[in-house]
């Protein structure tokens, strides 16, 4: 009896490749669809920050564009994490303190 050795080109794909095609395929599509989001997503990945700050800062700046529309939104960021978002409604003034 001879042995007979077969060579099989076996392609092997790990969970990691799998979600990093899926990831490249879901940005390319995004970039394609809303190149506005693309941006943002990117950012986001690039500088690694976590996304689930982004609506809690939508919803300040919205609450200041709905008032007065004058203010500011700010983050309070201590030890690596936002813990505080507030957005400050002002009424512009633009007055001289003296007569």
């Amino acid at each position: 009896m001879s042995r007979r050795t077969f060579n099989s080109l076996v392609s092997v794909t790990t969970d990691i490749d799998l979600e990093d095609s899926n990831n490249q395929l879901f940005m390319q599509s995004l970039a394609t669809l809303d190149p506005s989001l693309w941006r943002i997503k990117s950012y986001l990945l690039q500088h690694k920050i976590n996304a689930e700050i982004l609506p809690a800062i939508i919803e300040q700046l919205w609450r200041v564009d709905s008032g007065s529309g004058y203010g500011k939104v700010t983050i309070e960021i201590k030890e690596h994490r936002a813990v505080r978002c507030e957005g400050t409604d002002s009424k512009l003034l633009n007055l001289d303190l003296s007569e």
